[in-house]
């Protein structure tokens, strides 16, 4: 009975720490340039908010925009001068260890950077997220 309750709560606990994981929601398509994330739902205090490329042509490695990011925050809107990736499919945003930025937290669906001002009408905030169609 006792190895039981153990077993149980063994396996509560991996089950409970599964779903406390840190998830990147957006960027998706059509939003400004704000990076959100499940903070209600994590236990993670505080992180790294990175962008990386799958090419290495575009991005040779993971760019940190914010060194050390507050879990409560919620979302970070991102300037245009911290925007100014080149224009691509492939790139992530990825959530890290602010001492260890390989060990990875979360990352986002791979995503489009756009040109400014390309292929919508011109507004205040310009979109340069956008989901990528791979």
């Amino acid at each position: 009975m006792v190895a039981r309750i153990a077993l149980f709560a063994s396996v509560a606990a991996v089950v409970g720490f599964a779903s406390a994981q840190l998830q990147v929601l957006s960027p998706v398509a059509n939003s400004v340039n704000n990076v959100v994330w499940n903070c209600q739902q994590s236990q993670v205090q505080n992180f790294t908010i990175l962008v990386a490329n799958s090419d290495v042509k575009v991005l040779s490695g993971a760019e940190a925009i914010f060194a050390i990011e507050q879990n409560f925050d919620c979302s970070k809107a991102l300037t245009v001068q911290q925007a100014a990736f080149v224009p691509a499919t492939g790139y992530t945003v990825i959530l890290a260890n602010p001492l260890n930025s390989t060990d990875v937290y979360a990352t986002s669906q791979p995503f489009e950077v756009k040109a400014q001002g390309c292929c919508r009408p011109r507004s205040r905030i310009v979109n340069i997220f956008e989901r990528s169609l791979l």
